[in-house]
């Protein structure tokens, strides 16, 4: 089964950067003690601030769907709804080599 990836673009209001980083550190934490399908889980910010990404790559389609349905991750997703500035873009992408 090939991997899948997925590039999370989250606009965070200038105010809410603390707080969202609060969240989402403890989501990365979870993932990455939990989730042994899911390869990758990194937060990148671009240079102005405010922009974050998560390149999100994981073992299979049946890793991204199973990530997805987590209680734990939809609750923190819910805490980060207030943070943002822009609806979160989801890219998903299909592993080739």
């Amino acid at each position: 089964m090939a991997q899948v990836a997925t590039i999370v673009t989250l606009d965070i209001l200038p105010d809410k950067d603390a707080e969202f980083r609060s969240i989402i550190e403890a989501m990365i934490a979870d993932v990455r003690a939990n989730e042994p399908d899911t390869l990758l889980y990194c937060l990148t910010r671009d240079a102005e601030g405010g922009r974050y990404r998560m390149l999100e790559i994981y073992a299979s389609a049946d890793a991204a769907v199973a990530h997805g349905k987590r209680e734990t991750i939809r609750a923190r997703a819910r805490l980060i709804g207030p943070c943002l500035a822009t609806p979160v873009t989801i890219e998903k992408l299909e592993g080739i080599l």
